[in-house]
């Protein structure tokens, strides 16, 4: 039972209970411990179930109780409150029949008073349903907010994971098409290169000239092999970072850009297209949201760390990771890889990134 109903219940027995000593006094003290007994049995066995055929039995029960006992009828508000708003107005009648008996027995002021008793429950009932209806709707209202906010967060995941797999695919797809390029060009044109030295050793008869030839052969054999090798191990780790930023950066005409990168050795996959897809982001939100005319770009690597920095002198009075799906884009990327991201707004707008290394993340 919610923890209203209980205080109501305990303001309308107190009530009953006063009005009760007022009218009948304290002199059948057996008559009165046996009515609170039972006034409070019944009570609580009103608020044990919630079955209306309980409700039904034990309220009746009480108001035939009233009739043979009518000293009952003071705590009758606290029965009927259990029943008020819901169930059917028959009975509001046996409420009133029953009430009329106070008049015959404790007189007319009694009535007025056990009326107005009645009056409050039923005020009280509604103000305490009312609240227990709008504390359901906002639990549900709760409950759906936080449906949706993992809703929203899954798609949200799954669309940084798109963006990710088309990094991917763009880049994979560039790779087979220079591996054809060599397949196809260059490879055929050392192919054809092997059958003419094979022919002129066929034909040669000079025996100096056929030495260097052979080591003419043998070399452009070399180069075959390492060309076949090399196209056979093109595959995903090997994409270029400084290229692919290079590319993204040759791209960028809506202002001048300042590119600085310092990478001594290739990131794991994930750093990679991590970064890459944050300077995507960071720079169309320049294209979308300043009015800058120089945009400086600086990726370092530390020991412990990647530095990411991306400013531009555009004028930003505010921002804020809520306000677009950009920011926090990025913000969920550097989360996810367990770095951390600064922004300062005083001269331009400054992103300051760093991810760990992942030699560090493994020692963690």
């Amino acid at each position: 039972m919610h923890i209203m109903d209980i205080i109501d219940k305990l303001i309308l027995f107190f009530l009953g209970l006063a009005l009760y000593l007022h009218i009948i006094g304290s002199s059948h003290l057996i008559v009165l411990l046996l009515v609170v007994l039972v006034a409070l049995i019944a009570s609580a066995l009103l608020a044990y179930t919630d079955k209306p055929v309980f409700h039904h039995i034990i309220t009746i029960t009480y108001l035939l109780l009233c009739l043979w006992m009518p000293s009952a009828v003071f705590f009758l508000p606290v029965i009927i409150y259990t029943w008020f708003f819901s169930y059917s107005h028959w009975f509001q009648l046996l409420t009133a029949i029953i009430l009329s008996t106070s008049y015959q027995h404790y007189g007319p002021l009694t009535f007025f008073v056990l009326s107005a008793l009645i009056g409050v429950a039923a005020l009280i009932k509604y103000r305490t349903k009312t609240c227990a209806n709008k504390t359901i709707a906002y639990h549900e209202l709760e409950d759906r907010t936080r449906e949706l906010t993992y809703t929203l967060k899954q798609q949200h995941q799954q669309l940084l994971e798109s963006q990710d797999n088309e990094i991917y695919h763009a880049t994979l797809n560039e790779r087979h098409r220079i591996a054809r390029e060599i397949h196809d060009h260059v490879g055929h044109v050392l192919s054809r290169a092997l059958l003419q030295i094979g022919a002129i050793l066929a034909i040669n008869k000079d025996m100096d000239l056929q030495e260097h030839l052979q080591a003419l052969r043998d070399t452009l054999n070399q180069g075959m092999d390492n060309i076949r090798s090399s196209v056979h191990d093109l595959h995903d780790t090997s994409i270029d970072i400084e290229s692919a930023i290079q590319k993204i950066t040759s791209e960028f005409t809506f202002c001048e850009i300042d590119l600085d990168l310092h990478i001594t050795r290739s990131p794991h996959q994930a750093i990679k297209y991590a970064l890459i897809a944050i300077i995507k982001e960071g720079l169309n939100n320049t294209i979308k949201h300043s009015d800058a005319t120089k945009v400086t770009l600086r990726l370092r690597e530390h020991h412990a760390f990647y530095q990411l920095i991306l400013s531009d002198n555009g004028h930003v009075s505010s921002y804020g990771l809520d306000e677009g799906i950009g920011l926090r884009n990025i913000s969920e990327r550097v989360e996810k890889l367990g770095g951390r991201m600064n922004i300062d707004i005083e001269n331009g707008f400054q992103l300051f990134i760093t991810l760990p290394r992942e030699e560090t993340k493994e020692n963690d």
